[in-house]
């Protein structure tokens, strides 16, 4: 009796410290998904928010007063910096609206800080409402001083409220805008206080795609430091009583060796398609903002960048001489017309080679780089570049109607600094070289560019520099991706 007893009691607690375990490893289970779940989560917001990072194209529709009214819309390239920071540069054409003749270029320089709330969180969709500070340089340019009394300069301070929708790596946002204006010249053509709308069009860094993993690596390195240069002057005698006065430099340097580590969000060497837009800095681009499109080709790995590139482009040029008011004065008869113009339809291809500074400044210094280093190639990039190419100039045309007939005058009144190619745009060849640099700075697949184009042998007043988007599509990774995807709907066909 006492052994079926302590049997039973035995079973008992046998089956108790089974449930307590039990229990035990639900509440662990529960706690590592619980876990799980909350880091799922924080990196599903980060990815988010870095989906908000991206460049595009904004438009506004700000007014003026002084009987000037904007013609059409300014537009330009933006940048997104994850959704928080961001950086744009606006062009536009106004007129004045007693009379159209009188044309000024009005430009804006902007940075400012903003605050999206995401009320839906999802890898292809993205919305909500958004809020923003902005700070801005503003001007209106106009060549024609004694119509239109100056040159007007503004610092700017504005709110914005809007909101936005991304859908996939397009992002559209509209937003409404007040802004303070402090202007610098006595008559400026802006409103102290103004409201006026804009909309915007960006794309994302396709982040998905490059898949941008933390690198970290450590090696020995070789640096130097401490450059000191002395400098010793003395005389030597050669004979014959000739005397030299003689300055010898000597720099010195001291040799460091240690560990130098090395970071980046990798996304490993590809090739590149994609289109790209241009608009021109410095030259007066009346209705035609974006003054060049195109299509890139090219390859990325490392520090090493490669570029091909064809564009349309209409190629502007400016005056051959600075106006003012006492030329203008002096010289209406000749100078009333525009003598700027472009060159329509012009053709531009070549190729450019760059350094991507990130990866190079920390990874220069090691003494043996390891394959992995060598190909590390930064999500977040900042290209040097240089190129060479060539144009297919198109029709030339002047801004203002007259201005050819203008343009013949003046070159009969100045014909001794107007005989060759670059003083005359008459004797602009059909066929020339060209050659550019500058940087671009990039995030992923996007990028802006900011380039000097100089061309050889060629009206002086024609070299610019430009600002401009690429988006630059991983097409092998996408065809893989798009592999990929069809295999999967296939396989759930099968099952």
């Amino acid at each position: 009796m006492y052994k079926i007893y302590a049997l039973s009691l035995s079973i008992f607690f046998t089956f108790m410290a089974l449930a307590q375990n039990a229990d035990s490893l639900k509440t662990r289970q529960h706690q590592i998904t619980r876990e799980q779940r909350k880091a799922e989560i924080k990196e599903q917001r980060r990815i988010t928010t870095f989906s908000l990072t991206n460049i595009g194209m904004e438009v506004i529709q700000p007014t003026f007063r002084n009987d000037f009214k904007l013609d059409g819309f300014m537009s330009g390239p933006v940048m997104n910096y994850m959704g928080f920071m961001e950086i744009g540069f606006l062009r536009g054409t106004a007129v004045k609206e007693n009379n159209h003749i009188v044309t000024a270029q009005a430009s804006t320089y902007f940075m400012g800080f903003k605050y999206n709330h995401i009320l839906l969180r999802s890898r292809s969709l993205n919305f909500g409402p958004s809020l923003g500070l902005r700070f801005n340089l503003s001007t209106l340019k106009d060549p024609f001083i004694p119509e239109t009394d100056s040159e007007s300069n503004t610092f700017g301070v504005g709110l914005y409220g809007g909101g936005f929708v991304k859908l996939g790596p397009v992002t559209i946002s509209a937003k409404m805008h007040l802004e303070g204006n402090i202007n610098f010249n006595r008559g400026s053509s802006f409103k102290g206080l103004s409201i006026y709308p804009s909309v915007g069009i960006a794309f994302s860094p396709m982040q998905i795609l490059m898949n941008p993993t933390e690198f970290t690596h450590t090696a020995m390195a070789h640096w130097e430091t401490d450059y000191e240069t002395t400098v010793r002057k003395y005389q030597e005698y050669k004979g014959y009583g000739n005397v030299y006065d003689v300055t010898e430099y000597t720099t010195t340097w001291t040799d460091n060796y240690g560990n130098k580590t090395m970071s980046c969000k990798d996304m490993q060497p590809f090739f590149f398609i994609g289109p790209r837009i241009a608009a021109s800095t410095t030259h007066f681009l009346k209705n035609n903002l974006i003054s060049s499109y195109g299509a890139n080709i090219g390859y990325r790995s490392g520090a090493l960048f490669l570029n091909g590139f064809y564009e349309k482009s209409n190629i502007h040029f400016n005056e051959p001489f600075t106006r003012s008011t006492d030329t203008a004065a002096l010289n209406s008869n000749v100078f009333a017309p525009r003598l700027d113009g472009e060159f329509s339809k012009s053709n531009k291809y070549g190729a450019q080679i760059g350094v991507e500074l990130i990866n190079w400044i920390q990874s220069k210094d090691f003494i043996y780089k390891e394959s992995r280093v060598k190909k590390a190639t930064a999500f977040t990039s900042i290209i040097l570049f240089a190129g060479y190419g060539r144009v297919n100039f198109g029709s030339l045309n002047f801004n203002s109607d007259s201005g050819r007939v203008a343009y013949e005058s003046y070159l009969l009144q100045n014909p001794n600094s107007t005989s060759t190619s670059f003083e005359n745009v008459l004797l602009t060849a059909k066929n020339s070289s060209f050659y550019n640099f500058g940087v671009q700075f990039g995030f992923g697949a996007i990028a802006l560019n900011v380039e000097y184009s100089l061309y050889a042998n060629s009206y002086k007043p024609m070299n610019n520099w430009n600002v401009g988007l690429s988006y630059n599509l991983p097409v092998i990774r996408m065809a893989r991706a798009l592999k990929a995807g069809n295999l999967k709907r296939k396989l759930r066909q099968m099952q």
